[in-house]
């Protein structure tokens, strides 16, 4: 590790500013957490502490989908007051990195407030982006809601995929609730439907 250090000393210490960046995206890409980690905090290397760790590091750790790296850049103590929050989030989206966007809209991983100010806009970028697993999650999983922006992004450009999952979404929820309120035996007629519905779910799922 020391001669690693030592050869990364050389490297970088006479490198211009753009040189550093494009190195330093190329490491964050090889996902080595170690090295990363030493081009950062190095005393060394501190002249080059203005490296675009914002756009560089989080955008390239999402790009590759490695969870465990933007894990690192967002709760290291010596890293996390660089690393920027919102950008994970929206590379994520961009990238359809599914598992990194549900660990940063874990309520108990990060505080939301500011999130939900904005999770319109977010849902309608997987929109942008082409990202469907992204859409059903935020559908399925955060329980997003057709708010007027929704509501009118969809009627300039209707989606019938989409509107599926919502419309899923809600009945799913609707029946649920019957479930949970003891379905009498009065109410045969609804669990059939329920058992038949959740048949068709499975099965339209797995085609979009």
């Amino acid at each position: 590790m020391e001669n690693t250090k030592s050869n990364l000393y050389e490297l970088y210490k006479n490198a211009n500013q753009d040189s550093i960046n494009i190195s330093f995206s190329r490491v964050c890409s090889k996902n080595n957490i170690e090295r990363i980690k030493y081009l950062l905090t190095s005393p060394e290397l501190s002249i080059h502490a203005d490296i675009n760790f914002k756009d560089d590091a989080i955008k390239s750790a999402c790009y590759n989908g490695n969870l465990e790296l933007v894990k690192y850049f967002l709760t290291s103590p010596e890293l996390k007051k660089h690393a920027n929050y919102q950008s994970a989030i929206r590379s994520s989206i961009q990238y359809g990195k599914v598992e990194i966007l549900r660990y940063l809209l874990n309520p108990s991983n990060f505080e939301l407030n500011e999130v939900r100010e904005k999770i319109d806009g977010l849902f309608l970028s997987a929109n942008f982006f082409g990202q469907k697993e992204i859409v059903k999650f935020f559908i399925w999983e955060f329980n997003i809601q057709r708010s007027d922006e929704i509501n009118r992004y969809y009627k300039n450009k209707p989606n019938e995929e989409v509107e599926k999952l919502f419309t899923l979404r809600d009945l799913n929820i609707q029946l649920n609730n019957d479930l949970t309120n003891n379905i009498t035996t009065k109410s045969k007629q609804k669990s059939k439907i329920w058992v038949i519905y959740m048949k068709n779910l499975g099965i339209y799922l797995k085609k979009i």
